[in-house]
């Protein structure tokens, strides 16, 4: 059985990625409002810089970069919630796939399933690969990935 192809033939697993480029598409749109506003009070804040104090001007670069981190955290949050939210989908995908595994090789009457990348030669007639990704995708149509939120 070829757990790649089922992976990247699954229709399932075609949902998971839409989705998931989804709202990285959203999130794209939102980190790049904020580097704009970020662009804009550095320039901001360059041109206060021959109008402030040294001191005033520190403490409004001290904000501005806090600005900036707080970005940057955002940026990783997300990303560690969209890649959370995959695996978690992904699991959802795997976990039926094997139960589908499970129900063809009891009625095959087999006690083995090998990965193919396990495999050095195997006859067409054992490959369930086929046949795993057909039930698949006839039980398995959506998978709902859960969107990161802040």
């Amino acid at each position: 059985m070829s757990i790649e192809n089922i992976r990247r033939n699954s229709v399932a697993v075609k949902n998971i990625r839409e989705q998931i480029a989804g709202y990285r598409k959203e999130f794209q749109a939102g980190i790049q409002k904020e580097e704009s506003a970020l662009r804009s009070a550095n320039q901001e804040l360059a041109k206060k810089r021959t109008i402030l104090s040294p001191e005033a001007f520190a403490k409004e670069r001290r904000q501005f970069e806090q600005r900036v981190i707080g970005v940057q955290k955002l940026v990783q949050k997300r990303k560690r919630q969209l890649d959370q939210a995959q695996v978690e989908a992904m699991v959802k995908v795997e976990e039926r796939m094997n139960q589908i595994v499970a129900n063809i090789a009891q009625s095959r009457n087999a006690s083995l399933v090998l990965r193919r990348a396990q495999t050095v030669l195997v006859a067409r007639g054992l490959d369930v690969t086929a046949e795993v990704l057909a039930r698949l995708n006839k039980e398995l149509v959506d998978v709902p990935v859960k969107k990161p939120s802040d």
